[in-house]
Order: structure tokens, then sequence, then C-alpha cells
């Protein structure tokens, strides 16, 4: 049933809550941290590796990967060996972070009081926020693309519209900060570099058409720049293994530490965007930490496939819905094992885990599975989900960067002209029925982590009393103060490892 965690910007990791549901007899700690140079790891070429790889590499791909320490199993015949136990601290206490520095390149070694060993773990953390140079490297590479793509009277004007709006911005900050107390309590306890963002991201959202949004965060921008991030700090590899992969109907991409080695975890990811723009290669750092946490939390070779779905106005519906349901037909391929699946995306792409779970319902045999085997994923993990697509107007505490006007002007370009605005497989908050509910609830049910401030609260809330009046397994964490997708900006923006750590953890307590 429903269990509310309190309210804290600053939660465990999701990989703990992940543990306890996968792996029931494992309850695995990081016991401490060691920090390493990146003269310090040994970098080999995935490609190298020699081996046929179950994600399916028989078409040309990238491959990047860190070779660090073997891994050691660490256990005994008679029984699995318990990784050391360190008690859950709050902001400011938690015990892998007191040992990271900021300006390190940090490892994790997850050690066992049994065997006495250790193996390592990058975090990809390490990267360290954006900073002012990065943002600097961002626009010089995103100049081009927006030529390319755009052109440059579009370009210009758009950049000339944007000029009062950033030279009012910084006497705006300290204004509404330090005068008026203004924004919420996101504002008041946020940096000045993360409301900056922030800010200039709420405007973007509500100013710039979706043509040109959409470039900011496509590959030929974010790619680049994830490598510039990458080799400014010394690295020149990515830490884990990584690769494209496209068939009929669908793309995206694999991430795994060892390709060649069946999985014991995945992850099938959905980004968010509003539909409009996003891409999951904007979100490979995300993803990347997340997967180390994920090894970290005791998983020998977790995976994690992100898709890179059709934005509108390109194609709409049912275009989208299409490529969601052939990426989890690939992804439950892989896994072999429906118990090991979990489902996960933010924003619209909570929406599109949603309906791909009442689609899988709706189209289900009476023995709960489609059209060759396919079974719904253990648990369904949602970080602020767009639940109704076209929502009324709401009141905007002035921090969170949605507007509604906005998100139903990308709904009805979803939607089109082939499926109703309400229908439930386009807009999963209307759906009423709850034995369609009940159908499509993954069998270890629902995470969902949501801000108090952001707009689209009222409707989390309603779909969470909905599944909990259903009698479904949900736990949610609301919390206080936050705005929208803040786990997914935070590993971006925070300013110290340990609030981008607590960051990414914002999906529950284990």
């Amino acid at each position: 049933m429903q269990g509310v965690l309190q309210p804290s910007r600053w939660m465990p990791d999701p990989v703990h809550l992940l543990a306890q549901y996968f792996h029931p007899a494992r309850h695995p700690r990081i016991a401490h941290c060691t920090c390493l140079s990146p003269s310090d790891a040994k970098y080999h070429d995935g490609a190298q590796m020699g081996q046929p790889s179950l994600l399916n590499l028989d078409t040309p791909q990238q491959h990047f990967s860190l070779s660090l320490e073997t891994p050691t199993t660490h256990s005994t015949p008679s029984s699995p060996a318990m990784p050391t136990t360190v008690p859950r601290k709050r902001r400011g206490e938690h015990p892998a972070a007191d040992n990271i520095s900021d300006q390190s390149r940090t490892t994790l070694r997850e050690t066992d009081a049994g065997a006495g060993q250790t193996r390592n773990h990058n975090m990809l953390l390490t990267l360290g926020p954006v900073s002012y140079l990065d943002c600097f490297i961002f626009l010089l590479l995103l100049a081009p693309q927006l030529l390319w793509h755009v052109g440059l009277l579009a370009t210009a004007s758009c950049a000339l519209l944007a000029v009062p709006f950033l030279a009012a911005l910084p006497v705006a900050i300290i204004k509404e900060r330090h005068w008026q107390k203004k924004g919420g309590l996101f504002v008041q306890r946020a940096t000045f570099f993360e409301d900056l963002v922030i800010r200039c991201v709420r405007y973007a959202f509500a100013n710039v058409p979706a043509r040109i949004g959409r470039v900011f965060l496509s590959k030929g921008v974010a790619l680049p720049f994830f490598w510039f991030r990458m080799v400014r700090r010394g690295y020149l590899a990515a830490p884990v293994h990584w690769h494209e992969h496209q068939e009929d109907g669908f793309k995206g991409i694999w991430l795994a530490r060892d390709p060649a080695a069946k999985p014991d975890f995945v992850l099938y990811y959905i980004h968010g965007g509003g539909f409009s723009m996003g891409s999951a290669f904007f979100y490979l750092e995300f993803l990347m930490t997340w997967l180390s946490v994920l090894e970290c939390s005791g998983y020998s070779n977790p995976a994690i496939f992100a898709l890179e779905y059709t934005l509108v106005p390109d194609a709409s519906y049912p275009t989208q819905i299409n490529e969601v349901v052939a990426g989890y037909r690939h992804v439950w391929k892989v896994a072999q094992d429906p118990s090991i699946v979990c489902v996960s995306g933010d924003s619209a792409g909570g929406m599109l885990v949603l309906s791909l779970l009442l689609h899988l319902s709706e189209k289900a045999r009476g023995d709960g599975k489609q059209e060759g085997g396919i079974e719904k994923p253990a648990m369904a993990m949602l970080i602020s989900p767009w639940v109704t697509l076209l929502s009324e107007e709401k009141d905007n505490p002035g921090c969170d960067y949605l507007s509604v006007g906005q998100l139903n002007r990308y709904g009805r370009l979803l939607a089109g002209d082939r499926i109703s605005a309400t229908d439930p497989l386009v807009s999963p908050g209307c759906c009423q029925d709850v034995e369609w509910w009940r159908r499509a609830s993954p069998p270890k049910g629902f995470y969902i982590t949501y801000g108090e401030d952001e707009i689209l609260a009222p409707d989390i809330d309603e779909l969470i009393g909905r599944l909990d009046q259903a009698g479904i397994a949900v736990q949610s964490d609301k919390e206080a103060g936050g705005i929208h997708a803040w786990p997914v900006a935070s590993v971006f923006l925070s300013t110290s490892e340990e609030e981008r750590l607590m960051g990414l953890r914002t999906f529950g307590d284990g």
C-alpha cells in the first residue's frame, strides 16, 4: 500500500529500494570510498573484449568502457556473504559522501566483512557539477547545431528576444532571493547557480519554440558536451560500456558493465522532455551514475536500456507508444526474466511508462501474457511523471520551470487526430477503471518521486490516491519544496559530491 516518505530534498539511494524488491535476501550498503586518479584506472575499448554480447552487438556500434579491478564474488558454500552494513544518514552525514572529495576521481569500494575483499566501481559523479565554463562550452557546441538545424535568422531572433531576460536576470535573482524572499522553499535553499539555471530553463520552456529547444538536448550537442566533461577531468573513456542499438521500430542506448554476460537487473528508461525535446544521449551521465550506484548496491551486472523515441511534431500517436512497446519487447528478450526488469522514466517518459503498462494489460491474454509470451515488468519507478495529458492551469509558486500551457500544447501534438487526448492509452491519468489499473500494475508495484511545488503535483497526487484505493502497492516521496524532476537535474547542478549523490537517491528508503 501507499507509503509516503518523510519529505526531504536528500533521500536514500534508489538501489536500496531495488535491492529490497529484487534481492530480498540481500541488504548491501556502501561501506567506504577510496579516491583514485584517472591514471590509476586501466582503460580499454569494449569492442576489444573479444566476447559475444548478450546485448546484441551484431551491428556496427560505438563501444566504450573502463576496466577497473576484476569484481570478486563474496560468498561461501553455505550462505551468501553480506557486505558490511553502514547506517544511512541524512544530508551532511551520508557514509559514502563523507569520504568523497569534490576534486577527486572516485571509485566506490564495497567491502565484505566475511571475505575482507573489495571491488572498485567508478562513480561518474566525479565529473562534478556543471560549471560556468561548462555552460560556455555548451553554448559553443550548440551554436553550429542551431545554425544547421533551424537557420541563422531563427537562431538570431531567438537570441535577441532573450537579451532583456538575461540582462535583468542577476538583479532579479538577488532581489527575489535576498530581499523579497520569493520563489518558494526551493529558491531559498538552492545555490545561486542552481537558481540561475532553473530560471533559464523556465524561460526557455515558456518562450523558445520546440523546434529550437529540441536542439539543446539533441545528440549533436549532448554527446560532445558529455565527452568534453569527461576529457576535462582526465577521463579518456567512459567508465562503463555503452553502445547505440537500433532495430526496426525502435532505437536507444544500452549501458552495462559487461555486455557479454547476462544481466542480473535491467532498467528500461524513457527520457522526458515534453515529448518535444530530449534524448537518451542527454541522460548519459545520469544513467551511468545510476548504473554505478546499482553496482555498489550489490548487483553484479546491471544493465540499462534508454529508449530514443520520436519527438513531436515529427510524429504523433501511436508512433511513440509503438516504439516504447517495441523497446520493452527487446529488453524483455535480453533479460529473459521479467522479475529482474524495472521500467522507469521522468516527466513525459513517466507518462509513456504508464501508457506501456496500460497497453500491455489491454493486449494481454487470459494468462496475463501478450502474444510472444511478453510479461509485465516487476516494478515501475517514476520521476515526476506527467500523468494527465491535458491539465487545468495551476498556480506556479515561482520555482518550477514547467508551464501547463506549453505542456497542453505538446500534449495535443502527441495525441494528434487519431486518438482523444483523454484516452487512457495516451493520458493515463484519465483512466478511472480500477480493474484496468490492477491488471496493468507490476507485481511489485510503483515507486513515485516528485516535488511538492511542481505544477504536476496535483495530478500525481490523484494518481497515487487512485492506485492506493485499488489496493495496488505504491510508495511515494513527495519532496518538500521540490521542483520537477530534481533527481535528474541535481546530478548536473548540485555543488557537492554529497548533494549529487543524494539527488540521485531520491527514490525511497529500502
